[in-house]
């Protein structure tokens, strides 16, 4: 896999954060060797979701008006 930062070798790893105070949550995503960079599931639906709305800010409908 590449990355989308700068074009970096990703490798999986697991992440280890906090979630509602003291839960600990793991979390399997992607991390850049060069930059850094991670990627899990929701960061990856968080990305389409506002490329998808600014898509749609910049192509808006035609309408046929008569």
């Amino acid at each position: 896999m590449e990355c989308s930062r700068c074009g970096g070798f990703m490798v999986q790893e697991e992440f280890f954060g906090l979630q509602e105070e003291a839960f600990p949550v793991t979390t399997l995503g992607w991390r850049c060797v060069m930059c850094g960079e991670f990627v899990d599931s929701v960061i990856a639906a968080n990305r389409r979701t506002v490329a998808e709305k600014t898509n749609k800010a910049r192509h808006p409908a035609l309408s046929h008006a008569s």
